[in-house]
């Protein structure tokens, strides 16, 4: 299996504070026994899925060319760019929290953009839309929770990013660890 699958069940096993945002329809998820991970009910552990709508402006497989993407959105309008403190490593090809982030669970590794926000972002697509290649990375423009909110962004960005479209994701949002 990739890694990126690997780290999407591993996001979905960990139970905590903070909250995840795993697209429940990827084949590897669908196949686990929530009852045993999490102790919980299949309705405890389905009560913590939401629908998002992720506005996307770009997808692709190299890293910089979206990031300068991104960047020239920012200057473009007035979106803010958040990384969540993110970066890309060549030598690992994924985008990582960094090796001494406070988090000892996911350092060095991708964690992704998991709430409703209108940020800048790069993003692993899997997440959003299990259908993608693992390591298409998406430029996303903001996580909404209603379809008109998102339907309102794309018009706002469709002016200086005409490719960007929409998925409605099924998000796990219980808690990380």
């Amino acid at each position: 299996k990739s890694r990126l699958h690997i780290i999407l069940i591993f996001l979905l096993a960990a139970c905590g504070s903070k909250k995840a945002a795993i697209n429940t329809s990827t084949s590897d998820i669908d196949t686990l026994k929530h009852d045993s991970i999490y102790g919980e009910s299949d309705e405890a552990y389905f009560s913590e899925i939401d629908t998002f709508y992720i506005v996307i402006a770009d997808t692709g497989n190299d890293y910089y060319a979206l990031q300068q993407q991104m960047f020239s959105i920012a200057n473009s309008t007035s979106i803010k760019i958040d990384t969540l403190g993110r970066y890309y490593d060549k030598t690992k090809n994924l985008i990582q929290l960094p090796n001494d982030d406070e988090d000892e669970v996911y350092h060095g590794d991708y964690f992704p953009r998991r709430f409703p926000s209108d940020n800048l972002s790069l993003e692993y697509l899997v997440i959003y839309n299990p259908l993608s290649a693992d390591k298409t990375i998406a430029l996303v423009t903001g996580i909404f929770e209603t379809k008109h909110s998102a339907d309102s962004a794309l018009k706002h960005i469709s002016s200086v990013q005409p490719k960007a479209f929409i998925v409605k994701s099924q998000m796990y949002t219980g808690c990380m660890h």
